[in-house]
């Protein structure tokens, strides 16, 4: 870490972890995601807190296409970097794979005091422990014979919206020329205002048996636009 420079620091780190048992030392595959940021207030150590389970929400749904739920750890027991309020337990696809927590200030210390003025926002994933959890399974389409186009839609939501329900409300969308709709990003921060997060999704669309034109993409955008206003989402310009 570069402690003289702090304007943006985000961290993301895979790694190998060994933990000893019985039959001799278990390897897995862990992913490491950091959030820091200046202030060290309560609702600083939240916000960051909050930003990180959004960036563990969007990893879930890009990689095994599955919903993260955050339930209270099993034990009261803690590492030293671990927060003893503020700390989840993360689930995918029904098992715990990980946790979320705020650095404690002490542990923050340890590492340089300079890091007692910062919030710091740590999620630890057991990657080992969802390769074999089973995401959304769609069927390869036909090959086209006539050029498809790949539009993407950004629209504007409340932070605290699941994506299980964004998707479910999207599900409702139908349109001849619609071949598929998936999941491409989210973003909190920046010009997104505060409590609200960006989603980010591409529709593609086409006919099976001729060329698109101008006039088939503006009705299926108007179309499409309309459907998201119905559904209480912004469209992010």
């Amino acid at each position: 870490m570069n402690r003289h420079y702090y304007d943006r620091f985000d961290l993301a780190e895979v790694g190998s972890t060994f933990t000893p048992a019985g039959g001799g030392g278990q390897e897995s595959r862990h992913l490491g995601l950091v959030k820091a940021a200046p202030g060290r207030k309560a609702a600083q150590e939240d916000a960051a807190l909050l930003t990180l389970k959004s960036h563990v929400q969007t990893w879930a749904m890009q990689v095994v296409e599955s919903a993260v739920e955050f339930a209270a750890p099993p034990s009261t027991q803690r590492d030293p970097w671990q927060h003893d309020v503020k700390t989840s337990t993360i689930i995918v696809g029904g098992r715990p794979v990980g946790y979320a927590t705020v650095v404690p200030l002490a542990c923050r210390r340890a590492m340089d005091e300079h890091l007692t003025a910062w919030s710091i926002a740590l999620a630890e994933i057991n990657l080992s422990q969802v390769v074999d959890v089973k995401g959304a399974v769609r069927p390869l389409p036909v090959v086209p014979t006539h050029p498809q186009t790949e539009l993407d839609f950004s629209v504007v939501s409340d932070a605290g919206r699941r994506y299980a329900d964004l998707a479910a409300d999207l599900s409702g969308f139908s349109h001849p020329l619609l071949r598929r709709l998936s999941f491409v990003d989210s973003y909190e921060g920046g010009s997104v205002p505060a409590g609200k997060r960006s989603f980010t999704y591409r529709a593609r669309v086409g006919y099976p048996d001729r060329t698109l034109g101008e006039t088939d993409l503006y009705d299926f955008r108007q179309s499409f636009l309309a459907f998201l206003g119905r559904c209480g989402l912004e469209i992010r310009g």
